[in-house]
């Protein structure tokens, strides 16, 4: 089990091969923010693009969503900005994706972005 503290707007709990993102609660602002941010990211992977890691369940109003946990790294986000450049919705992919060395890693041998949405 591990928690990632370090995201602007939500914690990350990785336990048991999967990660479930809440809502930050330092201040009632970053509480919206990540909120919007599940809800995002919930409706992005709901258009099944491949290069997108799925949520695969998630609370209403964006309290959690849950996706499978990745191993993120600079080499996967290199390998799925330049998939992504060559994906059909290639503006919406790197309009959604900050491209940050956690924003992708490695779900089963194909690079996802573990971290995108826009509200």
């Amino acid at each position: 089990m591990t928690l990632i503290t370090s995201g602007a707007s939500r914690y990350v709990l990785i336990i048991c091969g999967y990660a479930l993102k809440f809502p930050r609660v330092s201040s009632w602002r970053s509480f919206l923010a990540g909120m919007l941010h599940n809800m995002s990211e919930r409706d992005f992977s709901a258009m099944n693009i491949n290069l997108l890691c799925p949520v695969v369940a998630s609370v209403p109003c964006g309290l959690l969503n849950v996706m499978p946990a990745c191993c993120v790294s600079p080499a996967a986000l290199r390998s799925w900005r330049a998939a992504a450049e060559q994906h059909e919705q290639a503006s919406l992919l790197l309009n959604i994706v900050e491209l940050k060395s956690d924003s992708a890693g490695m779900l089963n041998g194909r690079p996802v972005a573990v971290d995108y949405g826009t509200y």
